[in-house]
């Protein structure tokens, strides 16, 4: 038995990530090519290869000037600002609409408890058994235990 195949039988549910290795066989393949692994922390992001194609060809097919000029060049190009900046405004409104949801929902739930077991233990004891229990809740949206957070290995 190899170790990829040890490493499978230990964790079954990375046999449903082929996706993500199709995806890098297309669209990635210079990682593979110059044997790097792309880690970003910062939200940059690795361009893939079809965007760059993409983008070319885009560039070879359209004449695109000045966004600040009125010629059918420097309207095309205004219009194509002017969609990316609609898109990034409804994908920003949508991400802040969740969560802000989640945020008032989270402290809707804590004042809750707090209010509970604050009446039932006092200040100090019922303020203890809300915040325990709202780390918790990390678990159910992670799935990370708390007694499990000593052991990651990074």
């Amino acid at each position: 038995m190899t170790d990829y195949d040890e490493f499978l039988r230990s964790h079954p549910a990375y046999a449903t990530t082929h996706a993500i290795d199709t995806l890098r066989a297309a669209d990635y393949a210079r990682l593979e090519a110059q044997d790097q692994v792309y880690l970003d922390f910062t939200g940059g992001g690795l361009h893939a290869a079809s965007q760059v194609q993409q983008h070319a060809l885009l560039l070879s097919e359209q004449v695109l000037g000045n966004p600040h000029s009125v010629n059918p060049s420097s309207m095309e190009m205004t219009r194509r600002v002017e969609s990316a900046r609609a898109g990034v405004l409804a994908a920003s409104v949508a991400m802040a609409a969740v969560g802000i949801i989640t945020c008032a929902a989270s402290f809707g739930i804590f004042l809750t408890s707090l209010l509970k077991s604050t009446r039932q233990g006092g200040m100090v004891y019922g303020g203890l058994l809300t915040v325990t229990g709202m780390t918790g809740m990390l678990g159910i949206f992670t799935g990370l235990r708390l007694a499990d957070a000593a052991t990651l290995q990074w």
